[in-house]
């Protein structure tokens, strides 16, 4: 999915588990951060072809994302960290028996994964050909081919799109509807 929804999740996921304030942007911030290497990456490859080439060359982009997402160690490496089911097990593991001894790191700590984890899965169903490595770091091959493609227009992304944004727009309807119902009358 495109790294707004991805946001939207990670609320919702909080506000289903009942987290509220620092737990829920821990959880939000966790949905989100997953996409930072890769938009990172993409940022710097479309600079660079549109400087070479005096403008943006789709195609130019596309060869050097697939070039680093799928042979540069350190790109998997930085992509599949927060990506794959098995590291975000192990992340967890490490909070919880190492790095934090205090009950609200651990609590923090956990709600950032937990929507790192619904980042995972949510681009293992949505990616057909470049999805998360399941078993990262054990395994460097290993991906779920999912049902749609969230950005290919041969596997659906056209339509993934149009549910993404029909998403986005019903809950911002909900975010304004709720925040309206809490404002105190405004006297006129």
């Amino acid at each position: 999915m495109k790294t707004p929804t991805h946001i939207l999740i990670g609320w919702g996921c909080a506000a289903a588990l009942g987290w509220s304030g620092a737990l829920r942007r821990a959880c939000v911030i966790g949905a989100v951060v997953p996409d930072v290497p890769v938009i990172a990456l993409w940022s710097a490859i479309a600079a660079r072809v549109t400087w070479q080439n005096g403008g943006y060359v789709q195609s130019q982009v596309q060869a050097g994302m697939d070039a680093l997402y799928f042979s540069h160690p350190l790109v998997i490496g930085l992509h599949n960290l927060l990506h794959s089911p098995l590291s975000l097990l192990g992340l967890a593991a490490l909070a919880l028996l190492v790095f934090c001894r205090n009950p609200v790191c651990r609590r923090l700590c956990l709600a950032f994964l937990a929507g790192a984890m619904t980042h995972a899965l949510v681009d293992i169903a949505s990616h057909v050909t470049d999805g998360p490595l399941l078993f990262w770091p054990l395994n460097e091959s290993l991906r779920v081919a999912g049902p749609v493609s969230h950005w290919d227009p041969a596997f659906g992304g056209h339509w993934v799109t149009a549910v993404e944004l029909s998403l986005a727009a019903a809950f911002g309807l909900y975010a304004v509807a709720l925040r309206w119902r809490r404002s105190p009358a405004v006297a006129g």
